[in-house]
C-alpha cells in the first residue's frame, strides 16, 4: 500500500467510532507526522540522484523508465529545471528504443514546451538529436543525414564538456552527445550505401567514446565497422571486428549491445558458408531469457535462422519462425523489419519454386524500398524478381528488373568510399624473376650461338668456298627465326596474351621520347601513365577457384584492350596488376581514359564457366608526363610509376572501384621528386607539392 493511502485509511477507520471534530484533528496530526516522517525519509532522495541511478548497468528498459519518470517528477517539485531538461531527454530516448513511437512523439512535445518556455541553446540541440535518431528508426535516412550533417555544422569538439549530464548533474551538450550524433551519423550513411562517410564517423564516434572511457560504446562502434566490412563482403574482417566486440561486452553489463554483436556473429557465419554454427547461435539467441526485451534483435535472430534454414531446405522450421517474426514486426508497427520479414518469406517460396506468389510481395518490397531512397535494398528486391521471371520463362520481365539492378549495383559502387587500408601484393613474386633470370640466360645463349656462328663462317669462307657458305647461311637464318620467336615469347604474358613487365621496360623510353619531341613542337600533348588492380582477386580465386581467377585476368585485359588505341602501350604488371602508357592530346585526356577503363570493367558481370556472372571492379592511379615543365628532360619512367603507385593506394583507401590521379602543385624539377619518392602522398600534399584528383571527389 502507497503511503498516502496508508495513511487515509487509519483516519477513515477512527472516524467511525469518535466524535467527528476529534477524530478529524486526530486524523489531520497523524497524516502529518506520517507524510513529515516520509519526506524526511526522502531528503537524500534528489531529481539528480534518480538520474544517476538511471545510468546504472543492467538496468531494464521498463526500470530506467519508472526511474526517470519519477526524476522528471520530483525535479519538477523542487523547481530543479534543469534535472527536468534531462529527465524529459531520456525518457523520449528510452521510447525511442522501445519503438513506442506514439509515447515517444507524447513524450517529445512535452520536450518542446520546455523549451518555449526556457528557450535554451542545450535544449534545443538535444532535441535535433532526438530528431535524428527519430529518422533514421523510421528509415529517413536522407533525413537524418541533412539534420545530423547540419548539428554538427553548430558544434565542436574541443567545446564540449567531458562530463556527463546524469551522472554529474549537469544541463549542457557534450562529448557523449556527439559521440552519439556522429553514431548516427555513421549508421545513416552506411544505409545509403556512402562507406566513406560512414566509416569516418564511426571512427569518430569510436575516438570520443575511447576518450570517455565507454567500453561498452566501443564495442558497439566495432560491430559498426564489421557492418562496415560485411558491405565490401569482408566477411572474415567483419567477424573479427564482431568477435572483439562480443570479448569486451561479455565483461560488461550491456545486454542489448551483446545480444546484436552475437546476432551479427551468426550473420557472417552464413556468409562464410558455416550454417551449422550460424544456426546454433540464431537458435541460442531467440532461447536467451533477456531477448523479450530486445524485440527487434529477436525478430533479426527469427528472420536470419529461417533464412538459413531456408538454404538447408528445412522449409516447414524456416516458414514457422517467420511467421513468429512478422507478428513481432506488426506488434512493434516496425515497417522495416514487416518489409524484410516480407522478403525473406518471398524467397522462401522461391525456394518451393512458387514463384507466381513470391512476386507479389517482392513488388511491394521494391515500393517501399523505393520510398525509402535504400538502394541497396531495391537492387537486391530487383535481383530476386528478376529470378523469379526467369523461373517463369517471362524473360522479357525479367530483364526489366535485371537492368535496374546492374544500375543501382555500379551506382553504388561508385559511391562506395570504404577507408580500410589493404596490403598490396609484391610486385615481384619469386616465379617471375625466376622467369627474367631464366630469359636473360637463353637470350645470353644464343648471343653466344650468333658469336659462334660467324667465326664458323669466316671459317668455312676460307676453307670451303660458296656452297658452305650458303649452308651456313640457311642455319644462321633458322637460328634468327628462333630467337626472334623467343624474344617475343619473353616479352608476352603468357596466361594473357598481352605485354609483361619486361615488354613495358623495353618501350616505355620510347613513349616518353615521342611526347618529349611532340612537347618541343610546342604541341600539348603527353604520356598518361596508369596502374591499376582487380579489387578483391584473391576472395575471388579463394571463392570460384584459380581457373575462375584466370579467366577473369583474361577477359579484363581484353576488356582494357578495347578501350586503347594500337599506339598505347599495355602490360600485366604481375599478378591481378597492370600498367597502361597511353599517349593524350592534353592532360584533360587523363581522367576521361581513367574513367572509360572503369566504365568498361564495370559495363557487365564476367563470364564463369559453371558459376553465375560475377561483377569485377577495378581501381586506377594515373599520373601525366610533363610531370613538371622542364620539356628537355625524360624522367626516370621509374619516378611516374611510383607516384602512379601512390595513387593507386589512395583509391584503395578511398574504398576502390574508382581513379585518383596525382597532379604537380609545386615541384620544380625532377631532382627534387626523386628525393621526395619516399614521402607518402599526405607528406606531400600537406606540404603543397602534390594535389589529388579522383572520381569520388
Amino acid at each position: 500500500m502507497r503511503p498516502q493511502l496508508f495513511a487515509f485509511a487509519l483516519g477513515f477507520n477512527l472516524f467511525i467510532n469518535t466524535n467527528f471534530k476529534v477524530l478529524i484533528t486526530i486524523w489531520i496530526l497523524i497524516f502529518t507526522g506520517f507524510s513529515q516522517r516520509v519526506y524526511a525519509s526522502s531528503d537524500s532522495l534528489t531529481a539528480a540522484s534518480l538520474l544517476a541511478e538511471s545510468t546504472q548497468p543492467g538496468i531494464s528498459h521498463e526500470q530506467r523508465l519508472g526511474t526517470l519518470q519519477r526524476a522528471k517528477k520530483l525535479a519538477q517539485q523542487e523547481g530543479d529545471i534543469y534535472s527536468t531538461g534531462n529527465a524529459l531527454y531520456e525518457i523520449c530516448v528510452v521510447y525511442l528504443e522501445q519503438g513506442d513511437n506514439e509515447q515517444y512523439l507524447i513524450q517529445r512535445r512535452s520536450f518542446n514546451d520546455y523549451f518555449e518556455q526556457y528557450k535554451d541553446n542545450t535544449t534545443a540541440l538535444l532535441l535535433k538529436l532526438l530528431d535524428i535518431e527519430h529518422n533514421l528508426r523510421n528509415s529517413n535516412h536522407n533525413e537524418a543525414v541533412l539534420n545530423g550533417e547540419a548539428l554538427v555544422k553548430q558544434i565542436r569538439s574541443d567545446d564540449l564538456t567531458r562530463r556527463s549530464r546524469l551522472n554529474d548533474s549537469i544541463y549542457e551538450f557534450t562529448l557523449s552527445d556527439l559521440a552519439r550524433l556522429s553514431n548516427f551519423l555513421g549508421i545513416a550513411y552506411f544505409s545509403l550505401g556512402q562507406y566513406e562517410f560512414s566509416q569516418a564517423y564511426f571512427s569518430d564516434s569510436m575516438k570520443y567514446n575511447m576518450e570517455l572511457g565507454n567500453q561498452s560504446v566501443v564495442a558497439s562502434l566495432l560491430g559498426n565497422l564489421s557492418a562496415v566490412s560485411w558491405s565490401q563482403n569482408d566477411f572474415e574482417k567483419a567477424l573479427d571486428y564482431t568477435e572483439q566486440a562480443i570479448s569486451i561486452l561479455e565483461t560488461t553489463e550491456a545486454t542489448q549491445t551483446l545480444l546484436r554483436n552475437i546476432l551479427n556473429k551468426g550473420v557472417y557465419l552464413v556468409e562464410l558458408e558455416r550454417p551449422v554454427e550460424a544456426q546454433a547461435i540464431f537458435f541460442d539467441l531467440i532461447q536467451d531469457n533477456n531477448i523479450g526485451s530486445y524485440p527487434d534483435i529477436k525478430i533479426s535472430a527469427l528472420y536470419n535462422l529461417a533464412s538459413s534454414l531456408i538454404e538447408s531446405e528445412k522449409f516447414d522450421q524456416a516458414e514457422r519462425h517467420l511467421i513468429e517474426a512478422m507478428e513481432l514486426s506488426v506488434n512493434l508497427k516496425d515497417e522495416m523489419s514487416i518489409n524484410d520479414v516480407n522478403q525473406q518469406l518471398a524467397q522462401l517460396k522461391i525456394a518451393k519454386k512458387d514463384y507466381r506468389a513470391a512476386i507479389p510481395l517482392l513488388k511491394e518490397n521494391a515500393r517501399y524500398y523505393e520510398s525509402k531512397g535504400l538502394k541497396r535494398d531495391m537492387a537486391e528486391t530487383y535481383k530476386i524478381l528478376s529470378g523469379a521471371y526467369r523461373n517463369l520463362k517471362q524473360y522479357e520481365d525479367a530483364l526489366d528488373y535485371l537492368e535496374p539492378y546492374y544500375s543501382l549495383m555500379l551506382e553504388l559502387q561508385n559511391e562506395s568510399r570504404q577507408k580500410s587500408i589493404t596490403e598490396f601484393q609484391e610486385k615481384f613474386d619469386a616465379e617471375q624473376r625466376e622467369n627474367e633470370i631464366a630469359a636473360l640466360k637463353s637470350q645470353n645463349a644464343i648471343h653466344q650461338l650468333q658469336v659462334e656462328s660467324k667465326n664458323n663462317l669466316i671459317k668455312a669462307l676460307v676453307a670451303i668456298g660458296v656452297l658452305v657458305i650458303l649452308m651456313i647461311w640457311n642455319q644462321l637464318r633458322n637460328k634468327q627465326k628462333l630467337a626472334d620467336q623467343f624474344e617475343t615469347m619473353s616479352l608476352t604474358d603468357p596466361l594473357t596474351k598481352i605485354g609483361n613487365r619486361r615488354y613495358f621496360k623495353a618501350h616505355i623510353n620510347r613513349e616518353l621520347e615521342y611526347a618529349k619531341r611532340h612537347m618541343n613542337s610546342n604541341s600539348q600533348q603527353g604520356l598518361g601513365i596508369f596502374i591499376f588492380d582487380i579489387d578483391f582477386f584473391k576472395k575471388l580465386n579463394d571463392r570460384y577457384g584459380h581457373d575462375a581467377g584466370d579467366t577473369v585476368l583474361i577477359e579484363f585485359s581484353q576488356r582494357i584492350k578495347t578501350t586503347l588505341r594500337s599506339s598505347d602501350l599495355l602490360a600485366r604488371w604481375g599478378g591481378e596488376e597492370f600498367v597502361v602508357a597511353a599517349r593524350i592530346n592534353s592532360q584533360k585526356d587523363l581522367p576521361l581514359i581513367a574513367s572509360k577503363i572503369l566504365t568498361i570493367i564495370n559495363g557487365s558481370p564476367f563470364e564463369l564457366v559453371g558459376s553465375d556472372p560475377i561483377a569485377v571492379s577495378c581501381s586506377i592511379g594515373g599520373v601525366a608526363y610533363p610531370f613538371i615543365n622542364d620539356n628537355d628532360v625524360i624522367p626516370d619512367w621509374h619516378l611516374l610509376i611510383n607516384l602512379a603507385d601512390h595513387a593507386l593506394y589512395e583509391a584503395k583507401q578511398k574504398g576502390r572501384n574508382q581513379w585518383v590521379l596525382v597532379e604537380n602543385n609545386n615541384i620544380q624539377d625532377f631532382n627534387e621528386l626523386e628525393q621526395s619518392g619516399n614521402e607518402t602522398l599526405d607528406d606531400l600534399i600537406k606540404t603543397d607539392r602534390i594535389r589529388l584528383a579522383s572520381s569520388s571527389a
